[in-house]
């Protein structure tokens, strides 16, 4: 009877390797538990930064030139997180798209300074054929991405 559980224990070890094994793994990998739902990040992101944090999602997209970054899907509609790493650190690949991931990292703010926002927001005034004032302008952009330090993408 011992021989029988050893050897079932052993076949659920392998079996575990084995499918555990076909995921991508880019840097340290995650440990796959005790993750933070984007949500509760998006809702509070002052909460999360600089914190080594884990979150999981389905890859909504990925950067089809580098591989450099990634969208991923919040537990919450119509919300997603976007992940980068400096080119070449981590490529991301187009596969990954509608798997699942998760990514060890911290949560970054980026302020985009007030004459880039005007920029952008006249080229898409010209683009839609509209006038645009730089005085609807309020202020500089604050966004917030995630950089890893580890990611996993589920081969399943």
């Amino acid at each position: 009877m011992l021989k029988i559980l050893s050897l079932a224990l052993t076949a659920s070890l392998l079996f575990t390797t084995t499918a555990s094994a076909a995921d991508k793994v880019f840097g340290e990998r995650p440990n796959l538990k005790n993750t933070v739902k984007i949500s509760q990040i998006l809702d509070a992101p002052e909460k999360y930064l600089g914190k080594v944090i884990q979150v999981e999602g389905i890859v909504m997209d990925v950067c089809p030139m580098r591989g450099c970054w990634m969208k991923v899907k919040s537990d919450r509609k119509k919300e997603n997180l976007f992940i980068k790493v400096n080119d070449g650190e981590m490529v991301f690949p187009m596969s990954a798209r509608g798997k699942n991931t998760v990514i060890k990292g911290k949560l970054v703010k980026k302020t985009m300074p007030m004459k880039d926002v005007i920029e952008i927001e006249k080229a898409r005034a010209e683009k839609k054929g509209e006038a645009f004032d730089p005085k609807s302008v309020k202020g500089p952009r604050i966004s917030y991405m995630f950089q890893p330090i580890g990611v996993v993408i589920e081969d399943k």
